[in-house]
């Protein structure tokens, strides 16, 4: 049974429990159960998300674009360096204020 599968039945038997111990269910009867469980998974990640964002105010839109142009190339430099394949370097979107 795999660990997903465990902790589901846990959690089912969990919430059965707690609907027959519930207070009028206990006036009513005279039997319980009892359950307790304590679970835990080790994996190691196999994704991370990161989002950044590079700001850059200059006295013209395209100064800006390019400040924060080189930023990005700093970035997408680091992350290549990091052994991070470039299809899974995408920027999301520009937007430039006046």
């Amino acid at each position: 049974m795999t660990i997903r599968k465990r902790i589901s039945v846990i959690a089912l038997l969990m919430t059965v429990a707690a609907g027959v111990l519930s207070p009028a269910a206990e006036a009513a009867a005279t039997r319980y159960i009892t359950v307790s469980a304590q679970g835990s998974v080790k994996v190691v990640p196999d994704a991370v998300r990161i989002n950044a964002t590079a700001t850059a105010v200059a006295a013209t839109s395209k100064e800006a674009l390019a400040a924060t142009a080189k930023t990005a190339t700093a970035v997408r430099a680091a992350l290549k360096t990091a052994k991070v394949d470039t299809k899974d370097i995408a920027t999301q979107s520009v937007t430039v204020y006046p």
